[in-house]
């Protein structure tokens, strides 16, 4: 039976061995690139899957001019502990607060790290069909793989196991987070995936 194909990818970042494989084995072939790659303008390859595992939006801004029209750049962000997530959820409260305050003196030099404003700004580089993923507990051995761009999931999901107090005070919490739009600030591993525009268009990275 023959395998999928994911055609030709880059990955960029963190050279996690499993993943390595597995895009070794499902892809035509597979490019390892820098974060910050430089190449002269116009002759930067082009691919049909970038796939890019950083914290750092600068390796995303790269990325984003070696997807092929049609082709999808998939993200990975991987934050670590308990105490890492509780950190970036407190930085985009901060920010949030700044960019509300900065949007009174008619300044826009700022956008909140939410799921809006990175939405907008692929949507802005010529990409569409945005969606963000909770791998759950992890990447590598996750037991669920969670939609946050779907409201409907993500109730289902919540309602889940609701006979425990300690699941019913989480599920709880994550219902709050996720009316609040704060609850992919708080993933530790979290996904964005999205499909570059098929029609012509320039190579201008993504603004982050």
């Amino acid at each position: 039976m023959p395998r999928a194909s994911l055609g030709h990818v880059a990955l960029l970042g963190d050279d996690d061995p499993e993943l390595v494989r597995a895009l070794r084995w499902f892809s035509e072939s597979l490019s390892m690139l820098d974060l910050d790659w430089s190449f002269p303008d116009q002759q930067a390859p082009r691919f049909d899957q970038v796939v890019v595992r950083s914290r750092c939006t600068q390796g995303v801004r790269n990325a984003a001019a070696l997807v092929e029209p049609g082709g999808i750049l998939y993200w990975e962000i991987e934050r670590g502990g308990p105490l890492r997530c509780w950190r970036a959820l407190l930085l985009d409260i901060a920010g949030r607060a700044l960019h509300a305050a900065r949007l009174r003196n008619r300044s826009k030099r700022y956008e909140p790290y939410s799921m809006r404003s990175i939405r907008m700004r692929f949507e802005r580089s010529g990409f569409d069909n945005v969606r963000w993923h909770w791998h759950r507990p992890g990447f590598q051995d996750a037991l669920d793989i969670v939609p946050l761009h779907n409201d409907t999931v993500l109730d289902h999901f919540f309602g889940k196991h609701n006979g425990r107090s300690r699941g019913r005070v989480k599920r709880g919490v994550g219902r709050l987070l996720q009316r609040m739009g704060l609850l992919h600030v708080l993933v530790p591993c979290l996904s964005v995936m999205a499909t570059r525009q098929t029609e012509p268009g320039d190579r201008t990275p993504v603004a982050m």
